[in-house]
Protein backbone atom coordinates (compact mmCIF):
# COMPACT_ATOMS: atom_id res chain seq x y z
CA UNK A 1 0.00 0.00 0.00
CA UNK A 2 1.43 3.43 -0.87
CA UNK A 3 1.76 5.73 2.02
CA UNK A 4 -1.11 8.49 2.28
CA UNK A 5 1.68 11.19 2.62
CA UNK A 6 2.72 10.39 -1.46
CA UNK A 7 -0.75 10.31 -1.91
CA UNK A 8 -1.41 6.86 -2.52
CA UNK A 9 -4.26 4.47 -1.65
CA UNK A 10 -5.05 0.56 -2.11
CA UNK A 11 -7.06 0.13 -5.45
CA UNK A 12 -8.97 -3.11 -5.15
CA UNK A 13 -6.79 -6.03 -6.42
CA UNK A 14 -6.81 -7.48 -9.50
CA UNK A 15 -7.94 -11.04 -10.39
CA UNK A 16 -5.84 -12.79 -12.91
CA UNK A 17 -6.61 -12.44 -16.25
CA UNK A 18 -7.77 -9.11 -16.10
CA UNK A 19 -6.37 -6.18 -18.15
CA UNK A 20 -4.97 -3.19 -16.47
CA UNK A 21 -7.48 -0.30 -15.13
CA UNK A 22 -6.96 3.50 -15.54
CA UNK A 23 -6.81 3.29 -11.89
CA UNK A 24 -4.05 0.35 -12.18
CA UNK A 25 -1.94 2.73 -14.68
CA UNK A 26 -2.11 5.66 -12.68
CA UNK A 27 -0.63 3.22 -9.82
CA UNK A 28 1.68 2.44 -11.89
CA UNK A 29 3.05 6.07 -12.48
CA UNK A 30 2.73 7.02 -8.58
CA UNK A 31 5.16 4.02 -8.49
CA UNK A 32 7.60 5.26 -10.59
CA UNK A 33 7.30 8.41 -9.48
CA UNK A 34 7.65 7.27 -5.98
CA UNK A 35 11.06 5.13 -7.38
CA UNK A 36 9.61 1.69 -6.18
CA UNK A 37 10.46 -1.31 -7.50
CA UNK A 38 8.23 -3.62 -10.06
CA UNK A 39 7.86 -5.88 -7.34
CA UNK A 40 6.12 -3.43 -4.74
CA UNK A 41 3.89 -1.94 -7.38
CA UNK A 42 2.81 -5.04 -8.54
CA UNK A 43 2.04 -6.24 -4.53
CA UNK A 44 0.15 -2.78 -4.61
CA UNK A 45 -1.70 -3.43 -7.70
CA UNK A 46 -2.42 -7.63 -7.24
CA UNK A 47 -0.27 -8.32 -10.48
CA UNK A 48 2.76 -9.94 -11.08
CA UNK A 49 6.32 -7.75 -11.82
CA UNK A 50 5.88 -9.19 -15.18
CA UNK A 51 2.80 -7.16 -15.64
CA UNK A 52 4.33 -4.17 -14.60
CA UNK A 53 7.54 -4.22 -17.16
CA UNK A 54 5.44 -5.38 -20.36
CA UNK A 55 2.94 -2.24 -18.93
CA UNK A 56 5.89 0.28 -19.03
CA UNK A 57 7.54 -1.22 -22.02
CA UNK A 58 3.97 -0.45 -23.75
CA UNK A 59 4.06 3.01 -22.90
CA UNK A 60 7.30 4.01 -23.48
CA UNK A 61 6.38 2.76 -26.96
CA UNK A 62 4.01 4.72 -27.27
CA UNK A 63 5.45 7.76 -25.97
CA UNK A 64 8.26 7.41 -28.75
CA UNK A 65 5.79 6.77 -31.67
CA UNK A 66 4.15 10.05 -30.46
CA UNK A 67 7.47 12.03 -31.05
CA UNK A 68 8.01 10.72 -33.91
CA UNK A 69 4.44 11.34 -35.56
CA UNK A 70 4.18 15.21 -33.78
CA UNK A 71 8.34 15.79 -35.67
Amino acid sequence: MYPPEIGGKMPEKRKKGQHLTWENRQEIQLGLKNHLSFAAIADVIGCSPDTISKEIGILKREQKQQEITTE
